[in-house]
């Protein structure tokens, strides 16, 4: 159920609002448009630079959008807290270079990877369009978001996009107790002439850490299969499973591999016929990447 409140305009009290909120089951009605206005408000009163609250603001609008809760107004409880312990540049100003003809580099100088994003795009489109194929590496960034925006606009621009970012140590390894791996999500969008684009994204993980934490603060059991706790035994508590380890997908998460990788390997496929015609291989120079610092 849907309960209506108000809230005062201050930053702090709208962010007390979201933590309160956040660690309840029923819910706050806001437009997107509300949605925008609230975030662009708690990042410009954390200082970050109009530019950075521009690009950040329109992924969480994406994320809620898109029905993404772990990824979307949540999402600013984190922004907030890293703008004031300074584990951010507010104002960094992202440099765009090209290190070699098709791989394009943006150093986006400890700032938040959205805007560095931005400003490669136009770059990293012009190479796919001239060259067939093209590389966008952001370094030296902070990114806490879903990927799927990114490459749903490249898909947009009528390229196919593939996308995956490291993360923190928080998964087991399969077999394993201890986190060892990131969540490190993988998505990819295709263009389609119909309609939007086939678009694509999930963790490597069983479940998105802000899913885990979104139970957590209702007090909601988790399936098993999402998570040990830190003795390694499989756990139905949330808070256990963050203080202990995700587990990775597989065998519980077959759906995720059995529509993914399918769905990515039948865009290839002939129209017509529905046969397969096509066997794609990708190969880099490690020289190149070595010098743009991807890793």
């Amino acid at each position: 159920m849907t309960r209506s409140r108000t809230v005062s305009s201050w930053p702090e009290q709208h962010l007390q609002l979201i933590e309160s909120t956040m660690s309840q089951t029923d819910a706050v009605r806001m437009s997107l448009d509300e949605v925008r206005d609230l975030a662009r408000r708690i990042l410009s009163h954390y200082g970050l630079a109009p530019d950075h609250v521009a690009a950040v603001a329109e992924t969480i609008g994406a994320s809620e959008r898109d029905g993404c809760t772990s990824h979307g107004v949540y999402r600013l409880i984190v922004c907030a807290r890293t703008l004031a312990s300074g584990n951010v540049i507010r104002d960094a100003v992202p440099e765009v270079s090209n290190t070699a003809r098709s791989i394009t580099r943006v150093d986006a100088k400890g700032g938040y990877a959205q805007l560095a994003f931005e400003m490669g795009l136009p770059t990293l489109v012009g190479n796919a369009k001239q060259t067939g194929i093209a590389a966008l590496a952001i370094n030296n960034c902070v990114h806490f978001a879903a990927l799927w925006p990114e490459v749903e606009r490249l898909a947009n621009l009528g390229l196919v996009a593939l996308a995956c970012t490291p993360s923190h140590a928080w998964v087991a390894p399969v077999g394993g107790t201890k986190p060892v791996f990131g969540t490190n999500p993988i998505a990819f969008a295709w263009p389609r002439p119909d309609g939007p684009p086939f678009v694509f994204d999930f963790a490597t993980s069983a479940v998105a850490r802000g899913e885990i934490e979104l139970h957590h603060r209702v007090g909601k059991p988790i399936p098993i299969g999402w998570g040990l706790d830190t003795y390694g035994q499989p756990t139905t508590n949330a808070g256990d499973a963050l203080a202990g380890a995700m587990l990775a997908f597989g065998i519980l998460l077959q759906p995720k591999i059995d529509t993914g990788a399918p769905f990515l390997q039948r865009t290839l496929r002939n129209r017509r016929s529905g046969k397969s015609r096509a066997l794609v291989h990708m190969r880099l120079d490690p020289i190149d990447w070595r010098q743009i610092g991807a890793s």
